[in-house]
């Protein structure tokens, strides 16, 4: 199977002197749907009742030695921990399943809030359910050991004693997690990721856009939807336990209002040991059971009934296949179209864009096909889509004919269709006067790839495009300058926009080619124009890094539904 996959990966678009895919045309999307096929077959053995489940943090998560003999008995075959380091004395070997007896991290350590986590979860959830954890954990660490491209520089800073136990994770903590976790998906489904760290960063009001930056790597590294896989985070040992770090709790407490899918577990009554920054084991019982409590929740369950569980409402559970389906105004499947012919600039990353547009419909129940012939864009062709999505394509009067260019315009105007530009679509445009006064603005310039703060726009917090997302969230991306501001523009609805004061606007290739920053800074819109039509258009989606983050997954995704005219069930 891992031959069929390097196939399909290095499959390249020969659009140019082809036809349109057709059923009876071996094309790429045909390539890529038989592979996909191919590849449920492969991952049967996958069990979708066997629930995974990602920890990591510091000496709580670790387990503060010392655990109760009567612990290390009873412990049922349904629970079972994936050996994230060499347990000699217990004769586990690093990345072997075992049942799930302490101590769960490495061979020194004791209970941690996994063990109750696990063992109440089996409790409480039908007997074909099988748990797993993997537990990385390094005492006295701050949550930068596991920010993935700057950890090097806190691992030469640390003091000798961390330095090993960050050397039995082959000296990159976050990496042997996400190894583990890889590997443990061809066997499972990771159900969520349980955090408990805080006390080394006591006081650090940035610690919660920190987490979230580990959490989105996470996401994005093992495939996974925030939507499905949330963040569970424990307290640090509470007040009323006089405990040393408890002002942390209140920044720990912020986490939520950034990140969605976050949440937080009360310590509030959870025994403290002797030096107040530990727990006692029955600490580390109750707190488990927490942890637990809430992902029943969440999972739809009833909850065991132990104590306060979390910091903010758990009504809300996990989404289930059935909330993701679709209602379309017409009877007929939603198709769509995706054109990513060049005039000018090709990134190397279109091809990739193309299948994985090509696997988001195959993952959302819907038609996409690709082309850069400009003859399928003809209207007897175009009639049977409902979107065009331009990925990154550019100088289209160079490349598209008078005749094909009109083609568009009578299809999208007549029959009241949507057309999206992703990130480039906008570069070069202005001699099809058409597009240009439907996009609302050309290209200037733009920035490097970099990370800068958006802002959801106040009149469009309902938009399905960025439904969810706090008001305002850092991302990275290369953001383009545009010739012209399209707010305010008649018809034009403004979606979100960059805070050029986070980073530089114009890179240096264009600081002497006329670039100008824009200030306010739009870099998602919208169009309607009264001839008819839905026009969508975003920054994002210019290389394959924005497009595996959760936020520009939903963000392109309902950018094609919203310019089809479906509403999702959910809304």
């Amino acid at each position: 199977m891992r031959t069929l996959l390097e196939v399909i990966r290095k499959v390249r678009f020969r659009w140019p002197n082809s036809t349109i895919i057709r059923k009876d045309n071996m094309s790429v999307k045909s390539i890529l749907l038989m592979g996909l096929t191919l590849v449920s077959v492969s991952i049967s053995a996958q069990d979708p009742n066997f629930h995974i489940y990602l920890c990591f943090g510091q000496s709580n998560m670790e387990g503060f030695p010392g655990i109760p003999e009567e612990e290390k008995t009873g412990v049922g075959d349904r629970f079972q921990v994936l050996a994230a380091v060499d347990f000699e004395s217990l004769n586990r070997e690093q990345g072997k399943w075992y049942t799930a007896v302490p101590p769960l991290s490495r061979p020194r350590a004791g209970m941690s809030p996994a063990d109750y986590f696990g063992r109440t979860l089996v409790t409480h959830l039908p007997e074909t359910i099988k748990i797993g954890v993997i537990n990385v954990a390094v005492g006295g660490c701050k949550i930068e050991l596991y920010e993935k491209d700057t950890y090097e520089s806190y691992v030469e800073t640390a003091p000798d004693w961390m330095q090993r136990a960050i050397a039995a994770y082959g000296g990159n903590p976050y990496g042997r997690l996400v190894d583990l976790a890889q590997q443990a998906q061809k066997l499972g489904v990771i159900k969520g990721v349980l955090l408990h760290q805080g006390e080394s960063n006591t006081n650090d009001e940035e610690w919660p856009n920190k987490v979230k930056g580990v959490y989105e790597n996470l996401l994005i590294d093992l495939n996974l939807r925030a939507e499905h896989v949330p963040l569970l985070v424990g307290e640090v040992v509470h007040e009323d336990q006089q405990g040393r770090c408890a002002s942390m709790n209140a920044i720990i407490g912020k986490l939520p209002k950034i990140l969605q899918t976050a949440h937080v577990i009360s310590s509030a009554g959870c025994e403290a040991g002797r030096d107040r920054l530990h727990f006692t084991p029955n600490g580390y019982r109750e707190l488990g059971r927490r942890y637990a409590n809430t992902m029943l929740q969440l999972l739809g369950y009833e909850s065991a009934g132990h104590g306060a569980s979390t910091a903010r409402s758990q009504t809300t559970r996990l989404p289930s296949p059935q909330d993701r389906q679709v209602v379309v105004s017409s009877s007929s499947k939603l198709k769509v179209l995706v054109f990513s012919g060049t005039g000018w600039f090709r990134h190397p990353d279109i091809p990739k864009i193309n299948r994985w547009l090509v696997l988001l419909g195959h993952e959302h129940g819907f038609e996409v096909d690709v082309t850069e012939n400009g003859a399928d864009l003809r209207r007897r062709t175009l009639d049977s889509y409902d979107v065009l999505v331009l990925n990154n394509a550019n100088e289209l009067d160079s490349i598209l004919s008078q005749q094909q260019r009109e083609s568009v315009e009578q299809w999208f105007m007549q029959e009241k269709k949507g057309i999206v530009g992703l990130h480039a679509a906008l570069v070069h445009q202005t001699n099809w006067p058409w597009f240009l006064n439907l996009a609302g603005a050309d290209f200037n310039s733009d920035s490097e790839y970099t990370r800068a703060k958006v802002m959801v726009d106040p009149t469009a917090l309902d938009h399905p495009t960025i439904k969810g997302q706090p008001k305002e969230f850092w991302i990275e991306a290369d953001w383009t300058n545009h010739d012209r501001n399209v707010t305010g523009i008649p018809g034009f609805e403004v979606l979100l926009r960059v805070d050029e004061s986070t980073y530089t606007p114009v890179r240096e290739f264009f600081q002497s080619r006329g670039g100008k920053p824009m200030g306010d800074h739009p870099i998602a819109w919208t169009n309607e124009p009264s001839s008819g039509g839905r026009f969508f258009y975003t920054e994002f989606g210019h290389d394959m890094r924005s497009l595996s983050t959760p936020f520009v997954h939903q963000h392109i995704l309902e950018g094609i539904r919203w310019a089809a005219g479906v509403v999702s069930s959910a809304q």
